[in-house]
């Protein structure tokens, strides 16, 4: 199902990063397919078009595919960013859905919690273990994030211990033959690259199963099963 799904990602938006900081408004925009905004909008030092770029799209997108997968329940979406991720979840997901949004920025985090109160959001080092007891959630959402992470192999263990059986892993890695330079300049920056068969290998040797999908041709977008 996923595959067909991801093939139908859009090509639209300008070429650039995207914006960190997306209102709910926006969100319902992007849920009823219009991508379009009413005005300009200032974030972070840059001033948008009328459109939501690409970037924005594109993030969205691996949100709405990872709601096909992780849509009950108990959910942490890791690395959760300002939370308009773990809204898309939360949107699409059961009425009795919950969703924890988990992140080291605090101001992102001061954000979600002022725009998206629905959701838990949570100040959380990256590098640390999670503050979950054995197989309690049935989802975890790592969108754009292993790539970020000190110890990846540490981190896919602590979201197979966390899950329940028959929960879901979902995450995306960008694919690059190196690592840009602005994010080597980041403490926070990327700390390795990725193929689609190394990320594979990653989450098979702790999931023993996965899925993987190409995004574009920039992204790897993959879903494993607690058994």
């Amino acid at each position: 199902m996923i595959k067909n799904i991801a093939k139908r990602i859009p090509l639209f938006g300008r070429r650039d990063i995207g914006f960190q900081y997306l209102s709910s408004r926006e969100i319902d925009r992007f849920l009823r397919g219009d991508t379009n905004r009413p005005l300009p909008m200032w974030s972070e030092g840059r001033l948008s078009s009328g459109r939501m770029c690409r970037g924005d799209i594109l993030h969205m997108e691996r949100y709405r595919l990872a709601s096909e997968y992780c849509n009950k329940g108990w959910v942490l979406d890791f690395a959760s960013g300002s939370g308009y991720g773990s809204e898309i979840l939360r949107r699409r997901g059961s009425n009795d859905m919950r969703v924890d949004g988990m992140d080291a920025d605090d101001k992102k985090i001061d954000y979600f919690r002022s725009r998206f109160p629905k959701n838990r959001a949570i100040l959380w080092h990256f590098n640390d273990e999670l503050p979950y007891r054995d197989e309690r959630l049935d989802g975890v959402v790592s969108i754009e994030t292993l790539e970020h992470l000190e110890d990846d192999v540490a981190f896919v263990k602590e979201a197979h211990r966390c899950l329940k059986t028959g929960g879901c892993f979902v995450f995306s890695v960008p694919i690059e033959d190196e690592i840009p330079d602005y994010q080597l300049q980041d403490p926070l920056g990327h700390k390795r690259t990725y193929t689609e068969e190394s990320v594979r290998g990653l989450v098979m040797s702790a999931f023993g199963n996965v899925e993987t999908y190409k995004i574009e041709g920039e992204s790897v977008l993959g879903v494993c099963q607690k058994r």
